[in-house]
């Protein structure tokens, strides 16, 4: 039989631990929302905790990975690029976006931990290596160039994916909504807009895709 004073010790050291490690570490739900995240994870990444808690793991990613996440099942294992056959795995080296817009290189390691039958939650670990990661392509350059100049604009600027869900917020976006991009990434048209705006809109970036030329659309 198991010493309770032992296994309470125990919880407050591995609270201890995670609360002060200097590696960015979160727990993720099954369907990729974050549950728990320590100080140097949200550090790493630039926002508050309770900005963070709750929402997807997209929020945080890189506008150029969002697109496929979509598509990964289960979600958050494929969301980073592991196995999800593996319970754990080797870091590997993925982008995400902080609180002002700039790209963060990071390792990225995920294991499964399995809390009850039929429970599981990921446990993120990872570790800033931006200042070790130069740009190494001209797409890349371009793209940070281009990220920059949306984030310094005065024009409200949002980027959706094929299923009208928002996959890249700028500031001044952030500012029309009154919400933060953290809230916005992941949610759709009819989330955020009046129904019959949202559905004005959603036909509108139809029309642009199957003509690819741009068009102006008044809303009032």
């Amino acid at each position: 039989m198991s010493d309770p004073g032992v296994e309470s010790q125990e919880q407050h050291l591995n609270t201890l631990a995670f609360q002060r490690s200097l590696t960015g570490m979160a727990f993720l739900s099954a369907e990729g929302t974050f549950v728990s995240l320590n100080p140097a994870f949200c550090s790493i990444m630039g926002y508050e905790r309770e900005q963070l808690l709750g929402k997807h793991v997209d929020s945080i990613r890189h506008p150029a990975d969002i697109e496929s996440l979509y598509e990964a099942k289960p979600k958050v294992l494929d969301a980073i690029g592991l196995e999800t056959s593996a319970p754990s795995a080797d870091p590997k080296e993925r982008r995400f976006v902080d609180r002002n817009g700039n790209t963060i290189w990071a390792n990225v390691a995920v294991s499964v931990l399995r809390t009850s039958p039929g429970r599981q939650l990921y446990f993120i670990q990872v570790q800033a290596i931006t200042e070790h990661k130069p740009l190494q392509t001209g797409a890349e350059r371009s793209l940070a160039q281009m990220i920059d100049m949306l984030e310094h604009s005065t024009d409200g600027f949002f980027a959706v994916d094929s299923q009208s869900r928002f996959t890249y917020v700028n500031r001044s976006a952030e500012m029309f909504f009154g919400r933060s991009r953290a809230h916005l990434i992941g949610l759709s048209f009819t989330d955020v807009f009046p129904e019959a705006a949202a559905q004005a809109i959603a036909e509108h970036c139809s029309r642009i895709l199957t003509d690819h030329r741009p068009n102006l659309l008044e809303l009032y």
